[in-house]
């Protein structure tokens, strides 16, 4: 019954040329290998999905690390870069080797977990993949406790929107090809030529060839060759006349495409407790919460889009939370740092001070030196050493960890990252694109 309902599933028309049926199947066919190589990467996405969202029913496993000897730091130091600021080389080498050896430890002892909890993935047919799953497919289990897809689907929301994204660009682009090849052969047929014999002959004359190396010369610059202008000059006119032609043929063709992009995932990020901008409270439809971090460059480039969007919409909230994933001093301290001003109530006036203040150029190196803080402190009236007894507090890190596991989570990578009326944003996004989202979200919610 399932393999019917899968071939059923692939003989669907996605579109139609003149009443005749072009399928999911056509199209994947000619993709030179393409949709099965994303369908791979599909199905490893929904397998390790599955394998997260089991991890999480299950106790935390323990594991325990013997910590990096001298001896490995020092065999380790020599493969760190330049770039590294020299007072915490030493760290940045334990961090990785104990990075490397919990990857291993957890692998180990999750291994055990399953074993012990009779858990396991059932994945769902490659061609199911290419949609969001039925909520309540199972997908695995734990057990007799079956894990349904809808738990999949919202660990991986953003990653299984972007792989479905590219293979129905990539089903987009063959539908385009098979259309064009159908087109043109129908034509062919009627005329009783071969599809070949449907263009012109291209002449480029001597003038033609003339104007183009007039328009393309440059004081000073090499003359274009006119014997290597003639053959760019057919190319152009042969392609110009077979763009036209098919102009004309889909005019007075019945062409319907039914190909659905995948649908936007909508996320509903708690705020945690973060340092805001803008209002106390406002609707999901005015929110954004935006993971950053103050020494990536387009991380500090979207502070200022957030802040021309608040000129803009002063109703909008906005929410930032840290994003720190990897060894990263500078960006960690600042986080910190930033952390323990909000407590303080002088975040807004610490947040100028960290976006005037230049990254250092030595990878680790604080943003803000002694001198710095003691200058900003005294500016917001603060004291020193409570700022400096918040960031020693493990708690102040504990949240910075949660809010990178939650971007992480989510799927997010890098910083900058923004979840903007639910709506997932990647990289540095302009005021424009930003209120453009939030319009939107309003007009769907009237």
């Amino acid at each position: 019954m399932a393999l019917v309902a899968l071939l059923g599933l692939l003989a669907l028309p996605v579109a139609h040329v003149d009443d005749r049926a072009i399928t999911r199947s056509d199209l994947d066919a000619a993709s030179a290998g393409r949709t099965e190589a994303l369908h791979g990467q599909l199905a490893r996405l929904v397998e390790e999905t599955t394998w997260r969202v089991i991890d999480a029913r299950l106790p935390p496993p323990e594991v325990s690390l013997q910590a990096p000897s001298a001896a490995e730091v020092a065999a380790r130091r020599a493969q760190v870069g330049d770039g590294l600021d020299p007072s915490v080389v030493d760290e940045a080498v334990r961090w990785q080797i104990e990075k490397e050896r919990r990857e291993v430890a957890l692998v180990e002892a999750r291994r055990e977990l399953h074993e012990a909890a009779a858990a396991r993935v059932e994945l769902p047919a490659t061609a199911q993949l290419d949609r969001i799953l039925p909520p309540a497919l199972t997908v695995g289990w734990v057990g007799d406790e079956p894990i349904p897809a809808a738990d999949v689907e919202r660990a991986a929301a953003l990653a299984l929107y972007r792989l479905r994204g590219e293979l129905h660009r990539e089903r987009e682009r063959s539908l385009e090809r098979i259309i064009e090849e159908r087109l043109l052969t129908d034509e062919a047929a009627r005329r009783g030529v071969a599809v070949t014999g449907l263009l012109p002959l291209v002449a480029v004359s001597e003038g033609d060839i003339r104007r183009y190396v007039e328009s393309r010369t440059v004081e000073g610059a090499k003359r274009p060759d006119p014997e290597r202008v003639r053959p760019l000059l057919e190319s152009r006119a042969r392609h110009e006349a077979r763009a036209d032609l098919l102009a004309s043929l889909r005019k007075n063709a019945n062409i319907e495409v039914f190909l659905e992009a995948p649908a936007v995932p909508r996320f509903a990020v708690p705020e945690a407790a973060a340092p805001a901008l803008g209002p106390e409270e406002a609707p999901p439809t005015r929110q954004i919460v935006a993971f950053v971090n103050y020494r990536d460059s387009g991380a500090r480039l979207v502070h200022a889009e957030l802040d021309r969007v608040l000129e803009v919409r002063p109703e909008v909230r906005i929410v930032l939370r840290d994003f720190v994933p990897g060894f990263d001093p500078t960006a960690q301290g600042a986080a910190l740092l930033g952390r323990c001003a909000d407590a303080a109530g002088v975040f807004a006036a610490w947040r100028g001070h960290a976006l005037a203040r230049t990254p250092p150029r030595a990878y680790g190196a604080a943003l803000f030196d002694e001198s710095a803080l003691a200058r900003f402190a005294q500016e917001a009236q603060v004291d020193v050493p409570t700022l400096k007894t918040c960031v020693s507090d493990p708690a102040t890190a504990a949240a910075i960890d949660r809010d990178t596991a939650v971007a992480t989570r989510l799927g997010f990578s890098t910083a900058p990252a923004l979840v903007v009326a639910g709506r997932p944003l990647t990289g540095v996004q302009s005021a424009g694109t930003i209120l453009a989202v939030l319009d939107e979200a309003e007009s769907r919610s009237d």
